[in-house]
């Protein structure tokens, strides 16, 4: 069965923004005879998100023939992207009380934010491959 899924959310610091997530996945469950169950879900979410940032410009006010001036106008502008892609493979091995969970990923970043001729002011990233681990038992 392939599962959808669908999340939102809010982070408020000195502006608000907003956070949307859409995912599939499909759980392959096999258990063995000797009481192992391992569970592998191949997944896909992509994240969007507002991005608030500051825009300027230069606007040249002239009137009739008399020279004009540059002044720099600065204006908020908030808009929804595509954050990021992520494919990830969880992996469980279960036996008993034990879990063994392996999670390898992979992240694409989208529309980063890039001041021109300004790389301090922008923002980076790039595809990157990670991979999460850890064991868990139940009482």
């Amino acid at each position: 069965m392939l599962n959808l899924t669908f999340g939102a959310d809010v982070k408020h610091s000195d502006r608000i923004d907003y956070g949307l997530t859409a995912g599939l996945d499909h759980v392959i469950r096999h258990e063995f005879s000797n009481q192992y169950v391992l569970v592998i879900d191949p997944s896909a979410y992509v994240y969007t998100g507002t991005q608030q940032f500051t825009k300027t410009y230069y606007q040249k006010n002239s009137f009739l023939i008399l020279p004009g001036t540059e002044q720099a106008v600065n204006k908020q502008v908030s808009r929804l992207n595509i954050l990021a892609y992520e494919l990830s493979a969880p992996v469980i091995l279960a036996r008993n009380n034990w879990q063994f969970i392996l999670i390898p990923a992979f992240v694409i970043p989208q529309n980063l934010v890039t001041v021109e001729n300004r790389s301090d002011l922008s923002e980076r990233g790039k595809k990157m491959v990670y991979v999460t681990a850890g064991a868990k038992v139940s009482f």
